[in-house]
């Protein structure tokens, strides 16, 4: 008799409690969204490391063809830019117009509906097709990208999370991109130019 009511007392006592949720909106995941987003998946940074570091290579390559005379390495620093910079154009957009075909197929009413909200510990989002429930601890969050619909939080892998504006007062908006720079201390703020 003592254990049972000695179990019990304790499964009580660790039932989760509910937390408050703040910001909460639902709206759209579509294709218009996803093209918008992918402008900001590549920083402007990682694509001139990228050219640099061609150039370099191609430099290189060029000192040891001065050096030995060997026209391979003449030719492999022509060729070298000539190959990796279409690829570096190529991977810099995440979201290619063969998804965007492919998630218009997955999703014939439009897209996937998203409801967003905030805890005192983290950011969720429900996705009610699937009824997929995620959650992003503030701390792994990098940026906050502000278009003229949604605020998007993207972390280190650029998973995010949507929050959709028209659910938001403008005083509401503002209040929001407190929080966030609050919650997380290094938190790039990027707003979309009007």
């Amino acid at each position: 008799g003592r254990t049972k009511k000695r179990m019990k007392t304790q499964m009580t006592e660790h039932q989760p409690e509910i937390q408050e949720k703040f910001f909460e909106t639902t709206g759209l995941v579509d294709a218009a969204y996803l093209e918008t987003l992918s402008a900001y998946l590549t920083s402007k940074g990682s694509k001139w490391i990228r050219l640099v570091m061609t150039l370099a290579i191609s430099a290189v390559m060029v000192i040891i063809f001065l050096n030995n005379g060997n026209y391979w390495w003449l030719a492999g620093a022509v060729a070298y830019p000539a190959v990796m910079l279409p690829l570096f154009a190529k991977a810099n957009r995440h979201v290619s117009k063969a998804e965007i075909r492919q998630f218009n197929k997955e999703n014939p009413e439009g897209g996937v509906w998203f409801t967003t909200w905030f805890t005192e510990d983290e950011g969720v989002a429900f996705n009610r097709k699937g009824n997929i429930k995620a959650a992003m601890p503030y701390f792994y969050m990098s940026r906050l990208i502000e278009t003229a619909e949604h605020f998007t939080i993207f972390n280190k892998n650029h998973s995010y999370l949507p929050v959709f504006k028209k659910g938001l007062s403008p005083e509401q908006q503002e209040a929001f991109v407190a929080f966030m720079k609050d919650k997380c201390v290094n938190l790039k703020v990027i707003r979309e130019t009007k």
